[in-house]
């Protein structure tokens, strides 16, 4: 052998070496690669369940405002009623003292009617 056929299949030797090595690299970024769309599968994923959520969430707040709001329209009408309830106590309550205080003339009219019939 020859030093040229030497030297060439020292070449070739080392020129299947780097190949080999590509073919090593290339696969690790193939791997690599998988990883990244996976990650960014999972980050889509999430993102998306996020927005669900927050979407959720405003639902959520509306319905709470909606209750508020009528809790807050109950509010007032008990208020309403209750004034007009206590109206209605303090006239009772005059109605009461005037029936008594007809009772009492009564019995004394009918104290004196007794009186003169004697």
């Amino acid at each position: 052998m020859s030093l040229d056929e030497e030297r060439i299949r020292e070449l070739q030797r080392k020129d299947q070496e780097h190949d080999a090595r590509l073919d090593m690299q290339k696969e690790k970024d193939d791997e690599h690669d998988v990883r990244i769309d996976a990650l960014y599968s999972r980050e889509r994923e999430q993102e998306f369940k996020l927005k669900a959520q927050i979407a959720k969430d405003a639902e959520h707040d509306f319905r709470l405002n909606s209750v508020d709001s009528k809790n807050v329209e109950q509010d007032s009408e008990l208020k309403r009623q209750r004034v007009k309830d206590n109206e209605h106590d303090s006239r009772l309550e005059r109605l009461e003292k005037l029936c008594a205080d007809l009772a009492l003339r009564v019995g004394a009219l009918e104290s004196q009617l007794k009186d003169l019939q004697k």
